[in-house]
């Protein structure tokens, strides 16, 4: 309630020079651009999606370009096509029919302005910051008005650890393991076996482990294992004693992990988790643990091979390398594009004409539908000329025969 408020107060009191909001079911509110008469431009935390596309009119080849709910990367079987396919054309239904009618009742209440539609607002967006970058993602086709800033939640100055976590780390000397889960899925509400099976693989190795887990204590804990409710992640992993990551694949963490040339084991549970685990295994630096068959057999499996294997080593540095290798950094490209659009009072030559086209014109219906009548016309009138001939060459066989 006190944002709403707040969001009523601004749009009497206050103007702006742009508007930022992200792009997820938050379409009513780019109405605040047309309301303070500004430049609006999107952020999408998770890469593109059928929320950009209608943005941008983005080219999606569904052959080679995977959804962020799909658990494939770029390199699809038939099979594999054909779901992914369907999983497009089902956010793309759901977009339609669910979301868009509910967004469009918010801004014809509360935002609606000048007899603008919901639809002209969408498409009038200038800019649209990817929460992504090529080195990790898959390569699809894009729009200049699409900018990768993936990174951007990465700090490039490492702060100082606590106390107690550094000197963990330090005397580390056979190497850390960092395991956390991020902040949703929480490692306390595991199923009991499931847990145990961590505690006691984790109980065999030589390697520090330290566990980002929500209670203070964990039974059966081994010698070598540190928890913690809170874990600076980002500083951690930049750790020089710091061996794997493991992880639930999450964009955030797992572009920590990249910066920082961590390889990691992953057990994505669900979202974007499986697709970009998969894409960091075509990589080659990231192994990926199945968290419905967890049992200390597996996970033990999983951490001797993750720990023993230098070619993932090898390649998570090189990956790293390649994160790094920019000419501008993610925080400068985001300051350089959003002052760049409201330079040019919304950059509307950054838009692609495909969004002024409804969908028959966009696809070209009406052009294949016009191709297709003239070939069965040309086709309907080679077998009338045909007929036509025939039917004057008939008589006079028949009559030739009487004679």
């Amino acid at each position: 309630m006190f944002w709403w408020t707040f969001l009523m107060h601004l749009l009497k009191t206050e103007s702006f020079d742009g508007v930022i909001v992200e792009i997820f079911q938050t379409e009513s509110l780019y109405g605040l651009g047309n309301h303070f008469n500004c430049p609006v431009i999107g952020v999408t935390t998770f890469g593109v999606s059928q929320w950009t596309n209608v943005i941008a009119n983005t080219p999606n080849p569904t052959s080679y370009n995977p959804n962020i709910f799909s658990p494939y990367t770029e390199h699809m079987t038939y099979l594999q096509r054909l779901h992914n396919t369907f999983i497009w054309w089902m956010e793309d239904t759901i977009w339609n029919f669910m979301n868009y009618p509910m967004q469009n009742r918010l801004y014809e209440k509360y935002l609606k302005k000048n007899g603008h539609s919901l639809m002209e607002v969408i498409k009038n967006v200038s800019l649209i910051l990817n929460n992504q970058h090529f080195s990790s993602a898959s390569i699809k086709p894009t729009m200049p008005n699409i900018i990768e800033i993936g990174g951007i939640t990465v700090d490039p100055d490492v702060k100082p650890l606590p106390k107690d976590i550094k000197e963990f780390l330090d005397s580390a000397t056979d190497g850390a393991i960092i395991f956390s889960m991020g902040s949703i899925i929480r490692a306390v509400q595991w199923p009991e076996h499931k847990r145990e099976a961590f505690i006691k693989a984790f109980g065999k190795i030589k390697e520090k482990v330290l566990w980002k887990y929500e209670n203070d204590t964990l039974p059966n804990k081994p010698d070598n294992v540190m928890i913690s409710k809170w874990i600076p992640q980002r500083d951690i992993l930049a750790h020089p004693n710091v061996k794997l990551f493991i992880t639930h694949g999450g964009l955030l963490g797992t572009t920590e992990a990249n910066y920082e040339g961590v390889p990691m084991l992953a057990i994505p549970i669900f979202g974007d988790q499986k697709m970009n685990m998969k894409m960091a295994r075509d990589k080659g630096f990231t192994f990926i643990l199945d968290f419905d068959n967890l049992s200390e057999a597996t996970v033990t499996a999983a951490l001797k091979r993750a720990l023993e294997d230098e070619q993932i080593r090898i390649k998570a540095k090189e990956h790293s390398r390649l994160t790094k290798d920019r000419p501008m950094t993610p925080q400068e490209l985001v300051v350089y594009w959003v002052e760049y659009v409201i330079r040019h009072k919304g950059a509307h030559h950054l838009k692609a004409a495909a969004r002024e086209l409804n969908f028959v014109e966009l696809h070209n219906i009406d052009v294949y539908a016009t191709y297709l009548a003239l070939i069965l016309l040309i086709i309907y009138a080679k077998y009338a000329l045909i007929k036509y001939l025939l039917s004057l060459l008939m008589p006079k066989q028949i009559k030739q025969k009487s004679q």
